[in-house]
């Protein structure tokens, strides 16, 4: 049974199946390998998601909440000050806020032609929107989200 497998062992058997699949091999089984492989990338999506937002509040508390002592001078400064890059974190951060403008974006496509509403502003806004999650996903937006 493939749920006995680690993550890894399922993407080894994986890729090894995808080769060997042919006219004759049973649906059943590929659906089987599919759905196994779906509910882990949903597993695995949630695992990110949450240790996101765990690490982003540590970046707030540490920005906002802790001071360390320098031996050299003795002197409390914010620990802020010098936190290492993160990266990763802010490359899903920037991913979140970009699929929260084209949330909006979508909206602001399904007002098109409804009563009471300027098509082509809700237009270009939509048409902006798309292009500001593309900035945010590239982190090249001005003055920072």
């Amino acid at each position: 049974m493939t749920n006995q497998k680690s993550n890894k062992e399922m993407v080894a058997a994986s890729h090894l199946f995808a080769k060997s699949i042919g006219a004759d091999t049973p649906l059943l089984e590929i659906a089987k390998l599919v759905s196994d492989l779906a509910t882990r990338l949903d597993v695995i999506t949630v695992l990110s998601d949450v240790l996101t937002a765990e690490n982003l509040a540590l970046k707030d508390y540490i920005d906002g909440e802790c001071y360390v002592e320098s031996k050299r001078t003795g002197v409390y400064t914010c620990a802020g000050i010098n936190k290492p890059e993160t990266p990763a974190t802010d490359a899903i951060l920037s991913n979140v806020h970009a699929e929260g403008v084209e949330m909006f974006a979508a909206h602001q496509r399904a007002m098109i032609g409804k009563p009471l509403k300027n098509d082509a502003a809700t237009s270009y806004a939509a048409g902006c929107a798309v292009e500001y999650a593309a900035q945010l996903r590239a982190g090249r937006t001005e003055g920072g989200v």
